[in-house]
């Protein structure tokens, strides 16, 4: 993911683009036919440019619309990375990846918690990894159209569902004399 050293507000660069011509704000709003106030708070990063603002400024400052779009999404979406915890939200899909969460944990098979930390751990345990950087090892003998796709995670839960029911079982281990002594 590429992402800018540094992101300032579009308003920066209209006022650089406004001085460089020699314009003030009344003379800019006058260009526009738009009230002074409106582009007062777009200078003063109190209003955002539409993207009707930013055809016309666009035509006056003679620079694309996108530009000025772009500058304000480009922005806007800065401000939201640093107020967001994206990491919450990496870790919720990363897990959704290995198994359907709200499923399992829904059936009880690992525990009903928001608590991230403690999430990993019961999926790990529940999947027999020692941690999310593994990979769940199954011996799986069963037919499937496209053998050479990964299982998928509703798969993979429902394998480690059977595997953990087994373990847990009272059934004595297979023995192939004791199969072969039956048979007859």
């Amino acid at each position: 993911m590429v992402r800018a050293a540094e992101v300032f507000p579009p308003s920066e660069y209209l006022r650089e683009e406004l001085e460089a011509r020699g314009w003030t704000e009344v003379e800019f709003a006058h260009i526009l036919d738009r009230p002074i106030q409106m582009v007062s708070e777009i200078l003063n990063d109190r209003k955002e440019i539409t993207p009707e603002t930013a055809l016309e400024i666009g035509h006056a400052l003679g620079t694309s619309p996108e530009l000025w779009l772009n500058l304000q999404a480009t922005y806007r979406l800065e401000v939201a990375r640093k107020d967001a915890d994206l990491t919450r939200v990496e870790r919720r899909a990363r897990l959704r990846g290995f198994v359907p969460i709200r499923e399992v944990r829904n059936r009880g098979w690992i525990p009903d918690t928001d608590d991230l930390d403690v999430m990993e751990e019961a999926v790990c345990n529940f999947l027999g990894m020692a941690s999310l950087d593994d990979e769940p090892r199954f011996s799986v003998a069963a037919r499937r159209t496209n053998a050479d796709t990964r299982l998928t995670p509703e798969q993979t839960a429902w394998i480690a569902r059977v595997r953990q029911l087994a373990a847990q079982s009272d059934s004595p281990q297979y023995e192939r004399s004791k199969l072969t002594d039956l048979a007859p």
